[in-house]
């Protein structure tokens, strides 16, 4: 209950209002995910190419993860359809507006209520790694646990071997 029934009850409530919206907007939540997809995997490899430059004002230049990438474009897509727009057509002024604060209150706003159920499995990850680096852990180890799945073990290699093809120091 609670978490998963607010976020029900959103989805739901989002659903009757995109539904009442002219016919050219989604006709769900799902259509809504899809398009939010879509616009995000625009905007990221801009957002990349400020990370790797080292050029992200309000967040210390790069992001703390890549995740923190995806709340960013979040926020622009949240600025609207003309700060989106912007972006994606150079203009970095609406990027240079996102706060660290805005990125972890309306960033996270879209996975809230589109995959409520995706926090909640990472949360309850979060603490059976917790529980089970207690128990086995000799001696006992306090603190936050190692929670790296198998496919981000292979990341590094796979990122080495691709890099000519998706990085340049030069690009």
């Amino acid at each position: 209950e609670g978490l998963v029934a607010r976020a029900e009850a959103l989805r739901a409530r989002l659903d009757e209002a995109v539904a009442r919206a002219t016919p050219r907007q989604p006709a769900s939540t799902h259509e809504l995910e899809l398009i939010l997809g879509g616009v995000v995997l625009r905007l990221l490899p801009r957002l990349e190419e400020r990370h790797m430059r080292r050029t992200l004002p309000r967040l210390g230049g790069a992001a703390p993860s890549y995740l923190h990438l995806v709340l960013v474009a979040h926020c622009l897509v949240l600025r609207g359809r003309l700060a989106t727009s912007r972006f994606l057509l150079g203009d970095d002024s609406a990027l240079e507006e996102v706060t660290v604060d805005e990125v972890l209150e309306r960033g996270l706003s879209f996975f809230s209520v589109l995959w409520t159920e995706k926090l909640l499995f990472h949360a309850t990850k979060y603490f059976v790694a917790e529980e089970i680096q207690r128990k086995y852990s000799t001696p006992m180890q306090f603190g936050h646990p190692s929670l790296l799945p198998g496919a981000l073990v292979l990341l590094p290699h796979l990122a080495a071997a691709l890099r000519p093809l998706v990085w340049t120091e030069d690009a």
